[in-house]
């Protein structure tokens, strides 16, 4: 049986024949991780019960992710700036974000009874395997998009705008998900908060059916303008390209409407070039 492969930090050279490695090589491992941690600037808030604190800007440098982990029963409030924010497998968890986030980014997963206070903007928010997860934003300018999966219990306010879902109701309109893998993505559509299913194209990219669908509707029509662009322009230009064309050419004056894209520019101050050249 094949031995399992090892990821470890670049740089560091694992032994062909076996995953064992040497005493060199762990420390070198060891010092990568090091840099590592050090170098993302992670301020990490763990094991913590019952706590209500506010970290102000002195409590980290403004490079850092705020990372809460395993805090239970505790309330939180950011006040200074920081660069991302993440929580991971906390209950009863109240937190409040004042301060800004450099990349408007939080992730929060595998929580419950989570209320996320949020009054800087946070235009990215993803959310997974987590049961009754609160988000309150203060105002709609603040707010751009939400991507959750395997929520069960999910209420997001937005200003005055209110949108409940989860995956149970999900569910309904998609019979087929499972709750560990299929995405959804919350943004507002005409005005309205809506959940769309988050789907795979053929190159991987992330899109849903309405935006397939009105892209494949765009490129149709895009690919019919051109081919009526090049026979204006085949039929227009065929004596001057060496094409055979029984076709008599139509007359058009240089200071006529451009006969090929419809653009209402005149004929010489838009494809005139095109075919006379």
């Amino acid at each position: 049986m094949e031995a399992p492969k090892t990821e470890v930090p670049a740089g560091v050279v694992v032994n062909k024949d076996d995953t064992e490695f040497t005493e060199e090589e762990k420390q070198r491992i060891e010092q990568a991780l090091a840099e590592t941690q050090q170098k993302n600037q992670v301020f990490l808030v763990t094991g913590e019960k019952g706590t209500t604190k506010a970290y102000e800007a002195d409590a980290y440098t403004d490079g850092a992710t705020v990372y809460f982990k395993d805090c239970h029963d505790g309330t939180y409030t950011i006040t200074g700036p920081c660069t991302k924010v993440l929580v991971e497998r906390c209950t009863n968890f109240k937190l409040q974000l004042d301060g800004h986030i450099k990349t408007e980014t939080l992730e929060i997963w595998r929580c419950e009874n989570a209320h996320l206070q949020i009054n800087v903007p946070i235009k990215t928010l993803q959310a997974d395997l987590s049961k009754k997860l609160s988000l309150v934003y203060k105002s709609k300018d603040i707010y751009g998009s939400l991507v959750w999966s395997g929520i069960y219990d999910l209420s997001l306010k937005v200003g005055d705008d209110v949108h409940e879902s989860g995956y149970e109701q999900m569910k309904v309109e998609y019979p087929d998900i499972n709750d560990q893998f299929d995405q959804f993505i919350v943004r507002y559509l005409n005005g309205t908060l809506t959940a769309e299913q988050i789907v795979r194209l053929k190159n991987g990219f992330p899109t849903t059916e309405r935006e397939a669908k009105e892209f494949d509707e765009k490129q149709k029509a895009n690919d019919a303008a051109m081919e009526n662009y090049v026979r204006n322009l085949v039929k227009f230009a065929a004596p001057k390209l060496g094409i055979k064309d029984d076709r008599k050419r139509p007359k058009v004056g240089r200071n006529e409407p451009c006969p090929a894209c419809s653009s209402g520019k005149k004929f010489k101050a838009c494809c005139w070039n095109k075919y006379e050249n």
